[in-house]
């Protein structure tokens, strides 16, 4: 079939018109018979791992609908909890997006089964948080850690449900309340500059203190007040937390299964899941777009990726390209569809300098004119440090 000769203009009324008709929720897999699916799934994990048949096998991979029964991948892959979405995803300013979560566990590791896998997962988060900082390669944690050391077996099923997709509360938001109650029960008054790795605030906000510290102006002392007050957000704090600045800061992993190495995922971008991280990001332009012909101080949502463009491991450019295909319905070739890309990229997308994550103006990149890759300038980050104000 002869394609059409689709011009940017067409490409962004498709966009306008993929966000008018709400088409997102029809692409989100969690959605699935209104979300049935997914708690079935993490109530079976749950189950999995207090069973008393310890052959019972459980995999994500399976469950999910991404491998066939009996096909072989990394237990990371198939056993460590995925992490995919977090935050108001239908309305974020800044996205970022990352490749896949990663694992303290070694992707060459064997294991018999799911329990097994999570008994070591357990005793590794153990040592890991009691051994001698010097000696420990694992100074960050989570309250899901946390969970896995003291009670694996009684896993909450909401819980796991809203670390793997949770998008009312982001990630950004989550850690502020950990220093909202730290503050509230210690004494404390560092600045970002004078926090330490080892420091028992420090190991318990990861994405704070490799990703967002910067964007925070290198200062604790922000304004907790429009935070909820319930830690865990669950029921209605949850719906209150929704409206707070910071669920506009997104998460979104390419791929939400683990590994320790991004090789080991690297047929697992195309699934549903990758291409559902794709959606949202033109999901959100095209919303932009509309809202940009109601009020023209609109603010732009910016992407801020890691893994962009690869040789060796999956890659977000290969799959925005592929559900801009699918979005304009396959009538425009893909090779046309590649350089309405750079449109795009120019328009919203940063992209890290180095592996390290950090949200800072000596690490981002922007696409100029030509569509070279030029650091950021001050007045462009300080642009992005408006967007998180408290």
């Amino acid at each position: 079939m002869t394609k059409k000769e689709l011009t940017i203009d067409d490409v962004n009324k498709a966009l306008k018109k993929f966000a008018e008709n709400e088409d997102l929720d029809a692409k989100n897999p969690y959605l699935k018979e209104d979300g049935k699916i997914f708690d079935k799934i993490v109530g079976e994990f749950c189950e999995s791992l207090n069973s008393k048949n310890s052959n019972e096998g459980f995999y994500w991979l399976e469950k999910f609908g991404v491998i066939s029964e009996g096909e072989k991948y990394k237990p990371n892959v198939n056993y460590g909890m995925p992490t995919h979405v977090h935050g108001d995803y239908k309305n974020g300013l800044i996205y970022l997006c990352l490749l896949n979560p990663g694992m303290q566990i070694n992707d060459k590791e064997k294991f018999d089964n799911i329990k097994s896998y999570y008994e070591a997962l357990s005793k590794k988060v153990e040592k890991g948080l009691t051994k001698e900082y010097g000696e420990s390669d694992y100074y960050f944690y989570e309250q899901m850690d946390l969970e896995i050391k003291d009670n694996y077996r009684n896993l909450d099923k909401e819980m796991v449900k809203e670390y793997i997709y949770d998008e009312k509360t982001s990630i950004l938001t989550k850690e502020l309340l950990k220093i909202k109650y730290y503050l509230q029960e210690n004494e404390f008054d560092k600045t970002w500059k004078k926090l330490k790795k080892k420091d028992d605030l420090t190991r318990n906000i990861y994405y704070i203190w490799h990703y967002f510290k910067k964007l925070l102006k290198e200062s604790t002392y922000l304004n907790y007040n429009n935070l909820p007050d319930d830690y865990k957000l669950y029921g209605e704090s949850k719906d209150k937390a929704r409206g707070v600045t910071t669920n506009k800061v997104v998460n979104i992993e390419l791929c939400p299964f683990r590994s320790k190495n991004a090789n080991a995922v690297k047929k697992l971008s195309r699934t549903d899941y990758g291409k559902f991280s794709a959606y949202i990001i033109w999901y959100r332009i095209g919303q932009y777009l509309n809202d940009l012909e109601k009020d023209n101080n609109t603010e732009k949502p910016i992407f801020i990726f890691r893994s962009y463009c690869n040789k060796t491991s999956p890659d977000w450019k290969d799959i925005l390209v592929d559900t801009l295909y699918e979005i304009n319905k396959e009538e425009i070739d893909s090779e046309i569809i590649k350089e309405y890309i750079k449109v795009f990229e120019r328009e919203y997308f940063y992209i890290f300098n180095s592996q390290n994550g950090m949200i800072s103006k000596g690490n981002l990149s922007y696409f100029d004119k030509n569509n070279e890759k030029k650091k950021i300038s001050s007045k462009q980050f300080d642009e992005l440090r408006e967007l998180v104000k408290q």
